[in-house]
């Protein structure tokens, strides 16, 4: 499928953080008693609902375990209109919501979770190909392996260390994506410098030019990620998507879709991730 770019678990309610501005969310609290406490706590839950789905799908066992926990992150709703519908009262607000509390609370479950389960370790193995030279593919990857440690890292995952990904992937950038994927699998269950390493996000971010048309220039990225699990021997997790960006000027259409692609397929891998071992 194509996109065009555009710019039961354990849950602990997180203590001494330092306070930080709220999200405003805008949601209708609905009374069907007419009554305002059941408006506001319906705008409350709505709202928190709203950033939760930017952290973790709904099938995600932390999912229903903090949107029962609400009102611990919903302050008072900022209501700028009022309406009374069929005996229904109508509650148009905007709702505080504090998403650093939300996303701290995931992260120290899915420590636990990792805890229980040989303190889970993640490998990237995210290579970038397609660009013009080879120090730019290299430079494009290393963007890519930030966003994936900041997005494992801020779910509670321990990561590898980026110098050790770079010695790893060296050797392989010129073959073909099927062949790579095999043998970094192999590289994962065989080599002895990878045996700390319970699971692996192996894929391609493979950058295409499609030509130049009126408007400038169409790029294209493909993304392919799959996550490893070196224990259980299966993958657990993947994401392929591909992104398309027609722009005046080519090196930046890459820079954007190279982001978009690896922001997106990291959030989608760690939520995958997390869910998976939160079921086991």
């Amino acid at each position: 499928m194509a996109m065009a770019i555009g710019l039961g678990g354990i849950f602990i309610t997180p203590a001494g953080r330092a306070d930080a501005a709220p999200s405003l969310f805008t949601v209708c609290g609905e009374a069907s008693d007419g009554s305002k406490d059941t408006a506001v706590r319906d705008a409350q839950k709505k709202a928190v609902k709203k950033a939760l789905v930017r952290l973790m799908t709904e099938d995600n066992p932390q999912f229903q375990t903090i949107l029962s926990s609400y009102r611990s992150y919903a302050a008072e709703p900022q209501v700028f209109n009022k309406k009374t519908q069929n005996g229904k009262l109508l509650l148009f607000s905007k709702v505080p919501v504090d998403v650093d509390a939300m996303r701290e609370a995931i992260s120290q479950s899915n420590s636990i979770q990792q805890d229980q389960h040989r303190k889970l370790k993640a490998f990237f193995l995210v290579r970038v190909t397609g660009l013009p030279s080879n120090g730019d593919d290299v430079a494009g990857q290393e963007k890519v392996l930030s966003t994936y440690n900041d997005t494992f890292e801020r779910l509670g995952f321990q990561v590898a260390t980026k110098d050790a990904t770079f010695n790893a992937l060296a050797p392989y950038r010129q073959i073909p994506y099927d062949a790579y994927y095999q043998q970094m699998v192999q590289k994962v269950e065989t080599d002895p410098e990878f045996m700390n390493v319970t699971m692996a996000v192996i894929g391609e971010v493979a950058v295409k030019g499609k030509g130049k048309e009126a408007a400038g220039f169409l790029r294209e990225v493909d993304v392919e990620i799959k996550a490893y699990d070196a224990l259980s021997k299966k993958e657990i997790a993947s994401y392929s998507e591909t992104y398309e960006l027609q722009h005046k000027n080519p090196k930046l259409a890459d820079e954007m879709l190279l982001q978009k692609a690896a922001v997106n397929s990291a959030r989608a891998i760690a939520d995958q991730t997390s869910t998976y071992w939160q079921k086991r």
